[in-house]
């Protein structure tokens, strides 16, 4: 089982490039990854708008969203049978 961890903080830049994670809880891995991607896409289409959500209070940025985003995707890539858990 993998894990991987990322501050609440950076909800908002997720839900500004179309994916609420906690939605994700319960969902495949197979399913997620158009999710993800479509997320990864928007981000890197428009980091500008993006790092202007960087949280003020310094928890979590724009390369650690982007970055985490792409972890759980390689991730249900290496594990498409699998099933996401969100905390």
């Amino acid at each position: 089982m993998d894990s991987i961890g990322c501050t609440f903080n950076l909800n908002p830049m997720f839900i500004a490039a179309g994916l609420r994670v906690r939605e994700l809880n319960g969902v495949s891995c197979m399913v997620a990854m158009d999710q993800l991607r479509a997320a990864i896409n928007i981000m890197e289409d428009e980091p500008a708008k993006m790092r202007a959500l960087d949280p003020p209070n310094g928890w979590g940025d724009y390369a650690s969203g982007l970055e985490f985003l792409r972890e759980v995707r390689a991730m249900c890539v290496a594990h498409p049978g699998d099933v996401l858990v969100v905390t």
